[in-house]
């Protein structure tokens, strides 16, 4: 138990250091979007056996949490360190690799997110190129590259919308830039809330999770979540079923101007999710005994929470599929698992 710890500790250590930033004009003390849970959960045990492993010790595909995505073809995982990314079958096979470190067509510099899309597509958001790069999710054959107008800026997460790809940015007052495929062209929107833009950077930190056109946008350290059906956000604003509130931030003065931390290590409420048709899982941290070993399982339609599965170990990471559970863990070394459901 004391290693688990620490490896969760180490691992969301890396995620402070990564996002500690100058900040300004943010709310020191933030409008919670909620004060308070859905209520308790009702926990069951995830019963499913391990269709595969792989070692992390002899493979660079672990040694950072790689986006894990499934796709009609196998599960797509991004090597952030030889930049390239590999399909995988259900019982472990890699059926292809595709893409190299490089800034020519195919080549990437700094992924930053991979999503299956229609057409079987997979997407890949490249910061460091600044493209959007479409593969053959069958074969790894390279399709189509897109440049991004500058107007989107650096975005945290993409989630393919019919021919369009909506950004998450890191822009306060229009944080979602909807890019279409065909032609680049750019349109921009807000949040559904209006204390969004008043949030420091460190606060807006989230994650999306995606089936279709229907997505959500999951604050990591906050207390809620966003649903949308495309660019429309739906009648709702999710509550997680465990309240947890945005963390506080401390402010120091250097030399060169104002750096805005956390002030203490905070630990993730959505450490990751995923949806599959119309159930959204949530991957959770917290401060309870199930701590990054529960999903917590909620409807996307209504918001309203459904259930939750202890996992049989803890996890820096998890992807839901129609089929299984992939999930990355320390053991102690880093171990990707796929599960069956």
């Amino acid at each position: 138990m004391m290693r688990t710890a620490s490896a969760f500790a180490v691992w969301m250590l890396g995620l402070v250091t990564l996002t500690g930033c100058a900040d300004s004009g943010w709310d020191p003390d933030p409008e919670p979007l909620w004060t308070s849970g859905q209520g308790s959960r009702t926990v069951v045990p995830w019963t499913g056996d391990t269709l595969f492993h792989l070692d992390g010790r002899s493979d660079s595909l672990l040694l950072t949490p790689p986006p894990l995505r499934p796709t009609v073809a196998g599960l797509a995982v991004l090597d952030r360190v030889d930049l390239n990314v590999p399909l995988y079958s259900e019982s472990g096979e890699r059926l292809w690799t595709a893409g190299r470190a490089g800034q020519g067509p195919g080549e990437f510099d700094n992924v930053r997110d991979l999503r299956s899309a229609d057409g079987g597509r997979l997407l890949v958001y490249d910061v460091g190129n600044g493209k959007v790069t479409a593969l053959d999710v069958f074969s790894g054959e390279l399709l189509s590259e897109l440049r991004l107008p500058e107007s989107v800026g650096v975005a945290e997460s993409m989630v393919p919308v019919g021919d369009s790809v909506m950004f998450v940015t890191f822009r306060p007052e229009h944080p979602l830039a909807v890019v279409s495929l065909v032609d680049g062209s750019t349109d921009v929107f807000e949040m559904p809330w209006d204390g969004f833009e008043r949030l420091s950077s460190l606060h807006r930190q989230g994650i999306t999770a995606a089936e279709g056109a229907r997505w959500v946008y999951l604050f990591r350290y906050g207390n809620g979540f966003f649903p949308f059906q495309g660019t429309r956000p739906l009648a709702y604003t999710g509550q997680y079923v465990e309240h947890q509130p945005f963390p506080a931030l401390s402010v120091s003065v250097t030399p060169t101007g104002r750096s805005t931390g956390f002030a203490d290590q905070p630990v993730c409420s959505a450490c990751s999710a995923s949806m599959v048709h119309d159930t959204l899982f949530v991957h959770f941290g917290g401060e309870t005994e199930y701590a990054a070993r529960v999903l917590d399982a909620y409807d996307v339609v209504t918001g309203e929470y459904l259930m939750s599965y202890e996992l049989p170990t803890f996890f820096m990471q998890i992807e839901v599929g129609p089929e299984w559970i992939a999930g990355v863990r320390e053991n102690p070394f880093p171990e990707l698992l796929l599960l069956s459901r």
